[in-house]
């Protein structure tokens, strides 16, 4: 029975049946440079890959999405657009007679921007104050309604 737990593999084996190589020992000098050499070009390898490795992750996080400055722009924006459409319904029950329901221009034009900035994919940053336009031009229209139709007599 064997002394040793593992079996030894065949390329060990074939190693220990090698000579030794000693060599002459006016290469020792030039035996040194080299692996001094070596030994360096594997440390500028090292602290290379590290740069590139420290680049890439300062690059993915910059480039992450600030989550929350986001999210609080698409809760302002669904408030506003909630709003909105809450005036709409208002004004569209306030108006006895939908079919001669005079519409404004300013709200009309509001909504075409409106329409163009989704066309073209626009960030909430750049919808939110047309939203913003649209829910205060709503309530004029409100606002004014009534006295409007007091003032055609």
């Amino acid at each position: 029975m064997s002394t040793d737990p593992q079996p030894r593999p065949t390329a060990w084996l074939i190693g220990m049946r090698l000579p030794e190589f000693e060599p002459d020992p006016a290469l020792w000098p030039r035996i040194q440079v080299a692996r001094h050499r070596e030994a360096v070009r594997r440390r500028w390898r090292h602290a290379g890959g590290l740069l590139a490795l420290v680049v890439a992750l300062g690059m993915s996080f910059t480039m992450l999405p600030q989550g929350e400055v986001v999210d609080s722009a698409n809760e302002e924006m669904a408030q506003l657009q909630q709003r909105s459409s809450t005036l709409e319904r208002d004004w569209l029950a306030s108006m006895p007679e939908l079919a001669t329901a005079p519409v404004d221009p300013r709200l009309e034009l509001i909504d075409h921007n409106l329409q163009q900035a989704y066309d073209d994919m626009a960030s909430p940053s750049e919808l939110i104050p047309l939203w913003r336009k649209r829910s205060q031009a709503m309530q004029e229209v409100i606002d004014r309604g009534p006295v409007r139709s007091i003032t055609r007599i």
